[in-house]
């Protein structure tokens, strides 16, 4: 049960994905697909991965098999808790382009929700193999070490996420500053977690998930 409710707290973290050589009914099907799923993952709505999942269909019906949009596909299921084929399709992805280390992060995502830990220390660690600089593998690391039990860990590795994390990708930032909360504020440290709140919504205001659990931070003190 701890798995699931990390996987929900950690959800989508590949919505947002680079433009490719692709026609632009493509590209804004994906595009249209990737905000709804971070507007999902901030706001907890699962219905709006249901409408990122019409956008993926209408994307894959112009270009079937299309690798970017299948990626959005994975993380729309691992959205409404579809682990099993959400699983099945990362593996295939994976298979097709084995350095990609978005699709590497979708099989810790998928293996986390399922309880295959080993697979999902695995797949961080191809990520950290393939990219030794990347947000995204000290991300999953940071994940992996919360499930465990290693707050301190967990927190040293949100905190490397961010720092690895482009100034311009505001949401993610704040995304990752507010991952950091809850990891602080599981262990304890409400001052910590608040400043690190304060902090997400400056560079989102609008976050709905940051402010949620500065509510919950605040009402423990």
């Amino acid at each position: 049960m701890r798995a699931l409710t990390l996987l929900v707290a950690y959800l989508a973290p590949y919505c947002l994905i680079a433009s490719t050589a692709q026609s632009p009914s493509v590209q804004s099907y994906n595009d249209q697909a990737a905000k709804l799923c971070r507007k999902a993952r901030d706001s907890g709505d699962g219905a709006l991965y249901q409408k990122a999942e019409e956008a993926v269909q209408h994307s894959l019906r112009l270009a079937p098999g299309n690798y970017d949009t299948q990626k959005l596909e994975v993380s729309v299921m691992i959205g409404k808790h579809e682990f099993a084929q959400a699983l099945k399709l990362a593996s295939e992805l994976n298979a097709r382009t084995h350095d990609d280390i978005a699709g590497w992060g979708l099989l810790v995502d998928a293996n986390v929700a399922l309880g295959n830990y080993d697979a999902a220390e695995q797949a961080a660690q191809w990520i950290l193999d393939l990219r030794p600089g990347s947000s995204l593998g000290f991300e999953k690391a940071a994940i992996l070490r919360s499930i465990w039990g290693d707050q301190e860990g967990s927190a040293e590795f949100f905190d490397e996420a961010y720092r690895r994390t482009s100034q311009n990708d505001v949401d993610q930032r704040a995304w990752l500053l507010t991952q950091n909360a809850r990891v602080q504020f599981e262990a304890g440290n409400l001052k910590r977690a608040e400043e690190l709140l304060d902090e997400a919504l400056k560079l989102a205001p609008d976050s709905q998930l940051a402010a949620t659990v500065l509510t919950k931070v605040k009402a423990s003190k």
